[in-house]
């Protein structure tokens, strides 16, 4: 568990499974997705911290706050264009806080799909 109690701003929280952890942990958090029916669910299982949000509204509804933790998990693929993913990406800067760490995941869709690591493989313990 983290100590200090972080503002927190997830990008694709999707149904909120993430989100549940931080929240339950009493973190300023706030999950943002595109997909409505996700939102929904989520706010009916977690409570009001998830928000329909498209992602180039995002800067416009809460550039006025800063965050000290933003994720952004398997999101940026649905960014349209190259000049709006280099103005989305300096937006994300500007919610950081001074001290702010913003994590990045980018789905490799390139990557060969007879590589052993592609899918997750299932192992025994015996």
């Amino acid at each position: 568990m983290l100590l200090k109690k972080l503002k927190i701003l997830e990008i694709g929280c999707n149904l909120g499974y993430v989100g549940a952890h931080f929240i339950k942990q009493k973190h300023n958090y706030i999950g943002i997705d595109i997909q409505k029916k996700a939102i929904k669910e989520a706010r009916k299982n977690y409570g009001n911290f998830f928000y329909n949000i498209a992602f180039e509204n995002l800067y416009k509804k809460i550039k006025n706050q800063k965050f000290d933790l933003i994720t952004v998990f398997g999101v940026t693929h649905h960014l349209p264009s190259k000049s709006f993913r280099k103005k989305w990406f300096q937006e994300l800067t500007e919610l950081s806080s001074n001290k702010g760490i913003i994590i990045l995941s980018f789905w490799n869709f390139n990557q060969d799909k007879n590589d052993l690591n592609f899918f997750p493989q299932e192992y025994k313990v015996e």
